[in-house]
């Protein structure tokens, strides 16, 4: 999964979960390999490209990004 992030605002963080069940209640943060595709300025907001991935094991799993900001 390709996802772009704000990283110059400390609020918002910007998280990939895995888990077996789309209607799982216990996503987790474990297992999850995240890349830099590298950054960019775009309107003056600093953004970088990541790449989040499972290994492919043969079980079925899904990935979703969690975006929390804090106030």
């Amino acid at each position: 999964m390709n996802y772009q992030v704000r990283t110059n605002d400390p609020k918002v963080a910007v998280m990939p979960e895995t888990a077996t069940d789309l209607a799982a209640t216990n996503w987790a943060l474990s297992g999850i390999t995240v890349n830099s595709l590298g950054g960019t300025n775009v309107g003056g907001e600093m953004m970088e490209r990541r790449s989040a991935s499972v290994p492919l094991d043969g079980a079925r799993g899904f990935l979703r990004l969690r975006v929390m900001q804090s106030p």
